[in-house]
C-alpha cells in the first residue's frame, strides 16, 4: 500500500531537477510514490527526468503527467487528483529532501493518526549551504498536538510552506490550491485546511532544504498580488477569533510588502482601513507578535519612511 505520495510541480527545472530527485531517492520505500507534474515546461526538464529516471519511470516509482502551462496550484492539483497516497506531501523543483525524510515521516504515519504532519527546514542558496544551515521550525510546539492548543502560535507564526507538511491524503482532498493565483497559494489553502483539522505531529528535526531562489515567485512581487491580496483579507473581515486575527495581520504584512516592492501606493477602501485599525490596537500589546508587522499595521506610512532610508543607507555602504 503507498502510504505517502510526493508531489513535484515541474516547470523550466532543468538546473535543479537531476539534484532534486537524486535527494528525493535517498531513502525512498516502496510504501512511496513521487508523481512529477510537467507543467509546459519549456526547457530540457521532462527530457531531463526520462533520460535520468528510466527505471523509476518504468516501475510506476516516479510518474511524469504532462500538462499545459497552467500555474504551480492547478499541477498541484492535478497531482493531489492522481495520488493515492494515504498521506500527501509536497516538493518544489529545485529544493532538496534531507536525510530522514522519508523514515521520520513514514514512522508517524505508521503509528500516529493526524491530520497534518509538520517538520523543520533549512534554508540555502548553495548545496554546500546545507551543512552549516540551521533548523527553522514552522512554531516551537512538539510531539503529537491538538490543533486547537496550538492554532494562535501557528497562525502568528504564518509559516505557510506546503513543502513543510505532509496531509492525509482523505483531508486534503477535501481542498484545492485556489486555481489562477501566484502568490501565496499556500497560505490561501493552508489557513483554510488547519481550522478543520484535529491532530497534529510536529516533528522536531528540519527535514527540508529550501533553496533561496532570486528567480522564485516570491522574491519577485507583482502588483497584481496586491489585490488578490486584498480579496483574500476581505474573506475573513467578520471574522474576530485570535488565529484569525493573526491571520488577517500577516495578510496585511503581505498586501504591504507587495505594495512597497511594486512601488505603487499602498491604497485600500475605507472597510478594509478601519478594520486594519482596529485589529492593530487588537494586538498592540500581543508578545507573539514583532514589533516591525504592529507598526505596519499602524501606520504603514511611517514604516515605509524607515524602510526606505534603511536602503539608501545600506546603499552607501555598499559604494
Amino acid at each position: 500500500m503507498i502510504q505517502l505520495s510526493l508531489i513535484i510541480p515541474v516547470f523550466n527545472a532543468q538546473e535543479y531537477i537531476v539534484e532534486t530527485l537524486n535527494s528525493v531517492l535517498i531513502g525512498i520505500t516502496e510504501e512511496v510514490e513521487v508523481i512529477l507534474v510537467n507543467d509546459g515546461s519549456t526547457d530540457n526538464s521532462a527530457e531531463l527526468i526520462k533520460d535520468n529516471f528510466p527505471s523509476q519511470l518504468n516501475s510506476g516509482l516516479f510518474a511524469l503527467l504532462e500538462q499545459e502551462n497552467s500555474g504551480v496550484s492547478i499541477a498541484r492539483n492535478v497531482g493531489i487528483e492522481r495520488s493515492k497516497g494515504k498521506y500527501i506531501g509536497f516538493v518544489d523543483a529545485d529544493d532538496f529532501l534531507l536525510p530522514g525524510y522519508f523514515s521520520e515521516v513514514l514512522k508517524i504515519i505508521s503509528d500516529y493518526s493526524v491530520d497534518i504532519i509538520e517538520f523543520g527546514y533549512k534554508t540555502f542558496c548553495h548545496k554546500v549551504d546545507l551543512k552549516i544551515a540551521g533548523e527553522c521550525f514552522i512554531h516551537s510546539n512538539f510531539g503529537m498536538l491538538k490543533r486547537e492548543v496550538v492554532s494562535n502560535d501557528i497562525f502568528a507564526a504564518s509559516t505557510w510552506y506546503s513543502w513543510s507538511r505532509v496531509i492525509k491524503g482523505s483531508f486534503l482532498k477535501q481542498f484545492t490550491f485556489p486555481q489562477g493565483v501566484n502568490f501565496c497559494e499556500d497560505m490561501m489553502l493552508l489557513t483554510s485546511l488547519y481550522p478543520k483539522s484535529k491532530y497534529i505531529y510536529h516533528i522536531n528535526k528540519a527535514l527540508y532544504g529550501y533553496r533561496i531562489n532570486e528567480a522564485g515567485a516570491t522574491l519577485n512581487v507583482r502588483s497584481s498580488y496586491f489585490t488578490e491580496m486584498v480579496g483574500f483579507y476581505k474573506k475573513y473581515l467578520s471574522c474576530n477569533s485570535k488565529y484569525t486575527d493573526y491571520l488577517k495581520l500577516n495578510i496585511f504584512y503581505v498586501m504591504y510588502r507587495c505594495a512597497f516592492e511594486s512601488n505603487i501606493k499602498l491604497n485600500i477602501d475605507n472597510e478594509l482601513y478601519i478594520d486594519s485599525k482596529k485589529l492593530f490596537f487588537r494586538l498592540l500589546f500581543d508578545k507573539r507578535i514583532p514589533l516591525r508587522k504592529k507598526l505596519i499595521l499602524g501606520c504603514p506610512s511611517i514604516f515605509r519612511k524607515f524602510a526606505s532610508l534603511k536602503e539608501k543607507l545600506k546603499a552607501r555602504k555598499e559604494q
